[in-house]
This record gives C-alpha cells, sequence and structure tokens, in this order.
C-alpha cells in the first residue's frame, strides 16, 4: 500500500510538471481563498477564541456589568457605581474577589521631557489579584491606596510601555512621570505580555481615588453615577450559571434597597474574552460576514480548479483508457487523480501559509491607524495552521473528488476507436462548474461594494 501510493506520488508530481500553467493556475487559485480564509480565522482566534495573554486561568475570569433587566431592551452590558460595587463585593460568595475598572482612558505621558498619548485604566487596589497578573518589577496597589481621604499618585506600567519609554530601565520603579499634567510615582512593572484584558492595549494602571482627575470624589459616593465595569474569579467549582444567579439576586436587593438609582437594573456575568461582552456580537456577526466573504472567493477557486481539472480531463481521457484496458481498477485511478489534486492542495497550502503571515504582518502595520489602541495578537498559531491544512483538504475534496469521479467514467471501446481530441465528451459537470462561478461572483462583487461602503460609513461616524 505504501509503495503503491508513493508511486502514485511520483506518476502525479511527473503529469504535474508536465503541465507547469495548469499547476500554477491552479494552485495560485486555491492558495488566494485558503489565506483570506485562513487570516480571518487568525483574526478570529486572537479576539474570540482565546483570552490575552498574562492572565492565570483566564477560563475561571469573568466579566460582570449592569444590564437592563426590561427585556424588549436587551441585555447590554453597561456601567455600575462605586457604591454599588461595594455592595456586589460585600454581598457575593462565588468569587474570590470583584475588581472594578475604567478603561481604555486616553492619558498625556510625560517621562524625563518626553511626551507620549498611552491608553490607561483606573482599577480598584485588586485589580492584578483578581487577574492573577504577576508583577515583573516593584508591586501592585495596596488596600489603602484606595483611599478616599487622600487620594493616591502611584501608577504600574506596562513592560511594553517600560521597554518603549524607559528602556527597560530597572530603576523605572520609583521614578516620577506625569499623567495629563499630574505628578504620579511608578511602583511596578506588570508582567510580560500582559496589556489589559481587552482589545484595546492598556499601557499603564492608576487607582480609581486618582480619577477625578481634577474634579471632586463625589462620584464616589453618588449611587446613580454610573462609571464602572467589573471583573470578578470564579471560586473553585462555582458554575458561570450560578456566578449569575447569584448576581441577579443581589442587583434584585439593590433594586429595592435603591429604586431611584437601580430599578428595572439587572446583573449579568459574561466568559472573559478579547472582545468585551457589550460589543462582542457585533464583532462576532462582522467576522462571520469576511468569513462568509472570504469562504466564497474559496468556493469561486475551487469551482475554477474543478472546470480546468475537468478542461484537462479532455486530453487525459486516451491515457485512461488505456490503464483501464491494461487491467487498472477504477478505484486506482481515481487515486492517481486524487493525488494529483492532493499535491496541488499542498502547495497551495504553502503559499497561502506564507501569504498568510504576510497578511497577518501587513494588518499589524495598519493597527495605528485604528481609532483607538488595538492590542495587536493575531498570529499564525498552530491553531490557525491546522485550520489553514483542513481547509485545504476540504477545498481539495471539493475540487478533485468529483471531477476525478467523472474522468474514470470513460467508454473505453469509444475512446480507443478514436483520437482523445477529435471530439469532447459531454462534459456537463465542467459546464456546471462554469456556471456556478458567474453568480458566486455576481454576488462577491455585490458584497465587496456593500462592504466597503458599510466601512466607509462606520469611519465617518465620530466616536
Amino acid at each position: 500500500m505504501v509503495e503503491s501510493t508513493w508511486l502514485d506520488v511520483r506518476h502525479a508530481a511527473r503529469t504535474l510538471r508536465r503541465s507547469p500553467l495548469f499547476t500554477i493556475a491552479a494552485v495560485l487559485s486555491l492558495a488566494v481563498g485558503i489565506a483570506g480564509t485562513t487570516i480571518i480565522f487568525g483574526v478570529a482566534d486572537a479576539y474570540l477564541l482565546r483570552p490575552r495573554p498574562g492572565i492565570q486561568d483566564p477560563e475561571r475570569v469573568v466579566y460582570i456589568g449592569r444590564t437592563d433587566a426590561d427585556p424588549f431592551a436587551g441585555a447590554v452590558f453597561s456601567t455600575f457605581s462605586y457604591p454599588n460595587y461595594r455592595d456586589y463585593r460585600a454581598r457575593q460568595s462565588v468569587f474570590t474577589d470583584i475588581a472594578a475598572e475604567r478603561s481604555g482612558v486616553p492619558f498625556g505621558l510625560s517621562v524625563d521631557g518626553s511626551a507620549a498619548s498611552v491608553t490607561g485604566s483606573y482599577v480598584s487596589a485588586n485589580f492584578f489579584d483578581v487577574l492573577g497578573v504577576p508583577l515583573a518589577l516593584g508591586r501592585g496597589f495596596l488596600s489603602r491606596e484606595e483611599s478616599l481621604a487622600s487620594p493616591p499618585t502611584v501608577a504600574v506600567i506596562s513592560d511594553r510601555l517600560w521597554r518603549t519609554q524607559f528602556n527597560a530601565n530597572p530603576q523605572a520603579v520609583g521614578q516620577s512621570i506625569r499623567l495629563n499634567g499630574r505628578p504620579f510615582t511608578v511602583i511596578g512593572v506588570a508582567g510580560a505580555g500582559f496589556s489589559g484584558h481587552s482589545i484595546d492595549r492598556v499601557s499603564l494602571w492608576v487607582p480609581l481615588t486618582a480619577y477625578p482627575d481634577g474634579d471632586d470624589l463625589k462620584r464616589f459616593e453618588r449611587r446613580g453615577q454610573q462609571w464602572l465595569t467589573g471583573i470578578g474569579r470564579l471560586r473553585p467549582a462555582v458554575t458561570l450559571a450560578q456566578a449569575q444567579e447569584q448576581m441577579s439576586r443581589i442587583a434584585l436587593d439593590l433594586a429595592r434597597e435603591y429604586p431611584e438609582d437601580n430599578e428595572r437594573h439587572d446583573l449579568s456575568v459574561a466568559s472573559l474574552g478579547t472582545v468585551p461582552p457589550d460589543i462582542r456580537r457585533i464583532v462576532s456577526l462582522f467576522l462571520t460576514m469576511l468569513f462568509a466573504f472570504v469562504g466564497l472567493i474559496l468556493l469561486i477557486a475551487c469551482s475554477n480548479v474543478g472546470a480546468m481539472v475537468l478542461s484537462r480531463s479532455v486530453t487525459r481521457s486516451r491515457e485512461i483508457a488505456l490503464r483501464f484496458a491494461l487491467g487498472a481498477e477504477r478505484s486506482r485511478v481515481v487515486r492517481l487523480l486524487l493525488t494529483e489534486s492532493a499535491i496541488v492542495a499542498t502547495a497551495a497550502t504553502l503559499v497561502a501559509l506564507t501569504a498568510a503571515w504576510f497578511g497577518v504582518r501587513m494588518l499589524e502595520l495598519l493597527t495605528p491607524m485604528a481609532r483607538f489602541d488595538v492590542a495587536y495578537d493575531v498570529e499564525v498559531s498552530w491553531r490557525v495552521v491546522a485550520f489553514c491544512v483542513a481547509i485545504a483538504t476540504l477545498s481539495a475534496m471539493v475540487c478533485g473528488m468529483l471531477p476525478a469521479l467523472h474522468t474514470a467514467r470513460v467508454d473505453l471501446a469509444a475512446i480507443m476507436a478514436r483520437d482523445a481530441t477529435s471530439a469532447p465528451r459531454r462534459l456537463w459537470l465542467r459546464q456546471m462548474f462554469v456556471v456556478t462561478q458567474v453568480p458566486m461572483s455576481v454576488l462577491l462583487l455585490v458584497s465587496a461594494v456593500l462592504l466597503g461602503q458599510s466601512l466607509r460609513n462606520a469611519n465617518a461616524v465620530d466616536p
């Protein structure tokens, strides 16, 4: 079996070498479709399927947010007040702890006279403990540094900021910096790889009580002032459903105790992810649309390659008929033809992976054009490679199996009685491949125009 397979591979490779134009056209056609789907899967893998790096046991960490209890309004994650946060933390028993934050805040950073614009977060003192993020240098925040009596002026910076703005100097801990014109002291550097838990790249963290930034501290007393989101770490053996049930009860109790500020508001718990829960559905729909877009390109490529294989089979009908005349089994001929498709798909996979790597790097170069500092974690990981191989295998089956079965159904007597090129066989399958490309191409063109228009309109919206 191994020897016959090796013979099939050698013969298929020689056959493809004798038709270089066909081989190159087939490989490039499949590579374009496979590369597109691979890049989109890489984006989905980075932002929907795996959490941000640097977080300990991320499957135990969840988002906590206020939602509208009205079923007709839909469950959209929103912010809650600091007094509510204190009640959530005191009354719950399903989390080891709950941290609060105000994320995505722009800061003007000044270090030794050099200025930069960075994204930061105001966080509770237990923020790094809840996420399980170790500090590479220095320390995290202390409980007393969340005091309302004397707002602190300390900050923890990310490893990336430490390397870019402080030249990886260990003496950065204790150094004075200015944030939005106010003096702060660096007390720690977060572990390598951690730059927040969401899609925006966070470069520094300061205590919640430093948030007023020239305002007073009354926001910490007002239960109706919603400005925080929550992060919780589930206790061992506690499920997401159990946590949701208890937090809903707490929200109901607070609605009875403080109806003016909490009536008709619920609490929702969602698994941690790079994309926040309030926009996760929109991002998922957008990536699904992109998947359909590149999937259509791949279908057109498979259809195109299938039509080329069938056209090529016209000139090979005499060869195949001769094999049958010499006693070859139909299954062996089909296997030989599928081997050719497998070699084409393998070459297309290598080209697609190379194109996907360059595509991922190009996307990284485009991230500075975003409206915020995007945490770019897209990479050609083993999961992306496995997906690419799976797509290539499926493509080889789609564009190889039907043509192989169709080509192997030859009329031996008719083929041997005439020249193979004197009159074409019934190639209804080839015509079907060609015809299906027309509506798919039109659909692809219309979809591209609509997608481009939608992206242009979205970019024109002032956030």
